[in-house]
C-alpha cells in the first residue's frame, strides 16, 4: 500500500515540474528582446519560431489575433492574409 503512494506522489511531482517548466519557457519567450525581433509582413510561421505558439488565436476571414502570454504581460499580434500588420506588447522587460 505505501509503494502505491510514493508512486502517486512521484507522478504528481512530475506533473507540476513539467507545467512549471512549459509556464517557464513562455515566459523566457516574453521579452523585449523578442519583440524586437518581430517586424510588419513576417508569416504567423516567423513569429511563432521567435515567441513560440500563441497562447490564444480569433479571427475571421482572413484577419486573426494572437496573443502569447497572459493580460498581465503579453505580445499580441494580428495578421491579415497570413501576414503580421501589426504588434502590441505589455509588461516586458
Amino acid at each position: 500500500m505505501k509503494r502505491h503512494c510514493r508512486s502517486s506522489l512521484a507522478v504528481i511531482a512530475l506533473a507540476a515540474l513539467t507545467l512549471v517548466g512549459v509556464s517557464g519557457c513562455m515566459e523566457s519567450q516574453l521579452s523585449m528582446t523578442n519583440y524586437d525581433q518581430l517586424k510588419t509582413g513576417m508569416s504567423r510561421g516567423d513569429v511563432e519560431a521567435v515567441l513560440g505558439k500563441a497562447s490564444e488565436c480569433s479571427g475571421a476571414v482572413g484577419v486573426a489575433n494572437c496573443r502569447w502570454g497572459d493580460d498581465r504581460r503579453f505580445i499580441q499580434a494580428q495578421f491579415v492574409g497570413g501576414h503580421a500588420v501589426s504588434y502590441q506588447y505589455q509588461g516586458l522587460e
